[in-house]
């Protein structure tokens, strides 16, 4: 069987380098007295190539209230699936960590799924440093990457607020 999404990665790739990322899966949630507690594990490296939205994208980025700098993913992931956030509330989304960067990353919808062949479509949007979950940055820090996020938060000073102004 021919891999299409693998032919046409590697001819992007060459015009347009692939980028890490680290895949946090929310991995289910507790309820303490009607309070959702989510919990996120199950990391992974991954590799992305990172579109902007076009405008239907867009409009949909819109109307579930991503006001925040919103991209697109094209994936390749070869763990379990990752999870978009309930439309009202993001709640239960899978988090990825931009190892370039040392920016996180929520995920809002994800427009096509085929994780069986190790890949998948992903819309993403940008999370302030104050805005992103405890859990998420302790999943992160207690997994096998967390050497990653402490090399690039301890080079943070080159960046504004924790992020670098040339990526917006």
């Amino acid at each position: 069987m021919i891999n299409l999404h693998a032919i046409a990665n590697r001819v992007l790739k060459m015009v347009h380098p692939n980028e890490d990322f680290i895949a946090i899966r929310c991995t289910g949630y507790m309820n303490n007295n009607g309070a959702l507690i989510h919990s996120y594990g199950s990391c992974e490296l991954v590799s992305a190539q990172m579109q902007s939205l076009n405008g239907d994208e867009q409009q949909l980025s819109n109307e579930i209230m991503q006001n925040e700098l919103s991209r697109k993913l094209f994936i390749s992931v070869k763990g379990t699936p990752l999870t978009a956030g309930r439309i009202d509330t993001q709640e239960g989304a899978s988090f990825l960590y931009q190892t370039r960067t040392g920016q996180f990353w929520k995920v809002f919808n994800i427009s096509e799924d085929f994780t069986k062949n190790n890949w998948a479509t992903v819309f993403i949007s940008l999370v302030p440093p104050e805005s992103t979950p405890d859990a998420v940055v302790k999943a992160l820090k207690d997994s096998n990457f967390g050497y990653l996020f402490a090399a690039s938060h301890s080079a943070q000073s080159e960046f504004t607020n924790g992020y670098d102004s040339t990526d917006l």
